[in-house]
């Protein structure tokens, strides 16, 4: 019997354990980890997540460090060396420890009175209550709306020395297998998926995936439905292609080419002769223009290599007339000091229009437009400020409640794309009542905080929409407040904490985010035929999650 795509049902991923019962203690040994994939012919059977929630919400807690399967070696945790608890290791590596001490996200708590010690305190002497040297390590888990009671997971215990099943835990595997497909209605707490995944179409066949793009056309255009198109193609080939359909609809180009300095790990060939490296690009930059709209922008990221022939190859492409400025980007903290004549710790951003630019350039807003909610000799009041409503310049994560300058922080508060996640209050001496705030809030009012002091500002509808044009010089220690603006050991961080290699020098989200606002309007349609790392496709969505904006992107 053949199945197709659509006779897909489930999933299921079973681990797999022995134990080792010759000794006392039982052990898990390591896992071994089998899939199941379900079909079939009969619609008595479908995709059903089988997962069960707890109704009520889960709050933040400190867990132990401790994880299972095996003996690991000792870390550090605030200047004392812990050896995780006998059969187990620690849950994470000793840079992540490190992070997560400095993030006050992991304490080391007195086993004895209960003592938590955390950064403030500075390093591990000793509990300074009970006297005692009995730590443990606890990190915290956050708040959940939701907890998953049951889930397509089964954990298969083989009680032996042999990876065999023992036959009552087949049994139990198949009713398992089973319960997770068939129609039961007790099973159909929740619905199939939660949010936005993506799907390799690749594991389907040709039917199901016609089946699948006819069913997600029928109410709606497919270039609605999507954030934007990612071609897999050599780039003068898909730009070719891309003139059928996008000629002159593109408004803002941005490209990191190769440098041709040899260094580049590129799937383009480096280290060209100059003329071939130029033909290569000239090749490119002409068919891009030709997807621009009249008042297009492109944005073309260089070292200073090649700076003056692309210059002038622009300037034959575009016109001289057309060419609009050279950003400077300081693109690096950390210079190579090698050199015997200077230390090299600038790129450039090459910018030229098609015809000529409608609106200015927007670089940051303009400072002085917002004001101080805070107000000495004012009464104290409690303000709470909905989910949504404040803008942070801080780094995203938890910030815990407490004295923060001349504001008490009453709860503690998650920022997440540099707005907070839930509501929270503060207590200061306030301008407006909360009846006031709320008022302003419906007319549009957002609110600043830009330093760990709390320091709220608010910043009216009518006036939040003044720019200042950009600097020449993308400075990461003059901008890096106002503008946001990173480098290249920022562009590894992200890449890095997406649990991805990518060796060949990624751009930050923070520059490709500066550069897009910096032309675009919220419909327009951002190409980068030198992908990479994706980065461009990362600040298209940034962007339009901030400003509510239907941007969409090509990467090639």
């Amino acid at each position: 019997m053949k199945f197709l795509g659509g006779d897909f049902r489930n999933v299921m991923s079973v681990r797999r354990f022995k134990k080792n019962v010759v000794e006392k203690e039982i052990k898990k040994l390591p896992e071994g980890l089998d899939t199941i994939y379900i079909y079939s012919k009969s619609e008595k059977f479908s995709y059903i997540n089988p997962f069960k929630y707890k109704e009520e919400k889960r709050v933040g807690f400190w867990r132990h460090m401790g994880d299972s399967s095996g003996q690991g070696t000792p870390k550090i945790f605030f200047n004392r060396e812990l050896a995780p608890p006998t059969g187990k290791h620690w849950k994470y590596s000793q840079e992540k420890i490190d992070t997560m001490i400095d993030e006050e996200k992991l304490i080391l708590e007195c086993r004895n009175c209960g003592y938590k010690h955390d950064k403030t305190k500075g390093i591990w002497k000793g509990c300074p209550v009970c006297g005692m040297d009995n730590p443990q390590p606890k990190y915290w888990v956050e708040e959940k709306e939701e907890e998953v009671l049951d889930s397509n997971w089964s954990d298969i215990y083989g009680y032996s020395t042999a990876w065999d099943f023992p036959t009552e835990n087949s049994e139990i595997l198949l009713k398992r297998v089973i319960e997770s497909t068939s129609n039961t209605p007790s099973l159909r707490d929740t619905p199939l998926i939660e949010g936005n995944y993506p799907i390799d179409t690749k594991y389907f066949s040709e039917e199901f995936k016609e089946r699948l793009l006819e069913k997600l056309t029928e109410n709606a255009n497919l270039d609605d439905l999507l954030d934007g198109v990612l071609i897999k193609s050599e780039n003068w080939q898909a730009l070719n292609l891309l003139l059928g359909k996008y000629k002159e609809k593109v408004q803002t180009i941005y490209i990191d080419p190769p440098y041709n300095t040899g260094s580049d790990e590129f799937i383009y060939k480096d280290k060209f002769q100059h003329s071939s490296w130029l033909t290569m690009m000239e090749n490119r930059l002409s068919l891009a223009r030709n997807l621009m709209k009249d008042d297009g922008v492109i944005f073309v990221n260089i070292d200073d290599n090649e700076l003056e022939r692309l210059k002038i190859l622009e300037s034959y492409i575009f016109g001289e007339d057309k060419f609009l400025e050279t950003f400077i980007w300081n693109n690096t903290s950390t210079p190579p000091s090698l050199s015997d004549i200077s230390r090299k710790n600038v790129e450039y951003i090459l910018t030229f229009v098609k015809s000529k630019i409608k609106e200015k350039f927007k670089g940051r807003q303009a400072e002085g437009n917002d004001a101080p909610l805070i107000n000495r000799g004012n009464p104290i009041r409690t303000l709470k400020f909905p989910k949504g409503s404040v803008s942070f310049k801080l780094p995203d994560g938890i910030h815990k409640k407490g004295k923060k300058g001349n504001v008490n922080l009453l709860d503690d508060v998650e920022i997440k794309n540099c707005i907070n996640v839930r509501d929270f209050r503060l207590e200061f001496e306030s301008k407006w009542s909360q009846e006031t705030l709320d008022e302003e809030i419906k007319k549009g009012t957002t609110f600043i905080i830009k330093s760990e002091n709390f320091a709220i500002r608010y910043l009216r509808k009518e006036v939040s929409k003044k720019w200042i044009t950009p600097d020449k010089y993308i400075d990461v220690i003059f901008l890096d407040k106002k503008a946001g603006i990173g480098t290249n050991e920022d562009a590894t961080k992200e890449i890095k904490n997406l649990n991805l290699s990518f060796s060949s020098y990624p751009k930050p989200s923070s520059l490709l985010h500066y550069l897009v606002r910096m032309v675009s309007a919220k419909n327009d349609l951002i190409l980068d035929f030198f992908a990479g790392s994706g980065t461009t496709a990362h600040a298209v969505m940034k962007l339009n999650k901030e400003d509510g904006g239907k941007r969409k992107y090509i990467l090639v």
